[in-house]
């Protein structure tokens, strides 16, 4: 499949970390201008991660393979807005079955620790998405996420964690990322629990 050029404005915006609601443990996720989600989608036997960019226009339909994986990969897209659409199509069979010592551990890109990760790293690899260049995806036995670069995160070499809810469930951690003093570029952290109980209902969703 051809891919279509994707042609990106990224405004340079200040994050505003805010809730949906005040109250604490309440199943709110940060809102980030010029982002929509990331939001998470169950279909076809896939779970999807979700999110909508403001302010990077799309010009046309691309897909590409996550390397190592069969039949996982990101599709770029067009929003109502002629925003760009991101979507990360997993394949559950895939990613219960998926040996993770296929992979080496891999830190955020230029060697930056994952958050809440003894280590700093976990298994993953890194790729390119049109011009989001090291798009890195992880998996572990408790643990699958992604990093997705992007410009205009006001934390200078600095990180900000949060809870990232499915619903009123706590289902995993959203990290804001900032450049670093090498100028190394921001991006935005989303790593999702694969606890028993979450892998036994994933399997019911299996193809």
């Amino acid at each position: 499949m051809k891919k279509t050029s994707i042609r990106a404005f990224f405004g340079t915006f200040f994050i505003i970390l805010t809730f949906f609601a005040t109250s604490c443990g309440s199943g709110s996720n940060i809102q980030i201008p010029g982002i929509n989600g990331p939001f998470i989608i169950l279909e076809d036997g896939t779970i999807a991660i979700h999110m909508e960019f403001e302010n990077i226009l799309s010009e046309g339909y691309a897909k590409f393979p996550i390397p190592k994986f069969e039949d996982s990969y990101v599709e770029l897209g067009e929003t109502a807005e002629k925003g760009l659409a991101m979507t990360f199509k997993i394949d559950i069979s895939e990613l219960l079955s998926f040996d993770d010592s296929l992979l080496p551990p891999i830190t955020i890109p230029f060697n930056r620790p994952i958050p809440g990760i003894p280590s700093g790293a976990l298994p993953g690899v890194s790729f390119t998405v049109e011009d989001f260049e090291n798009t890195t995806f992880y998996i572990s036995p408790t643990l699958f996420g992604v990093f997705v670069p992007f410009e205009g995160i006001d934390l200078q070499g600095s990180m900000a964690t949060f809870r990232y809810y499915i619903g009123e469930k706590k289902a995993g951690t959203i990290s804001l990322v900032g450049e670093d003093d090498q100028g190394n570029p921001s991006g935005l952290l989303l790593l999702l629990n694969l606890d028993s109980k979450t892998k036994k209902y994933l399997k019911r969703k299996a193809r």
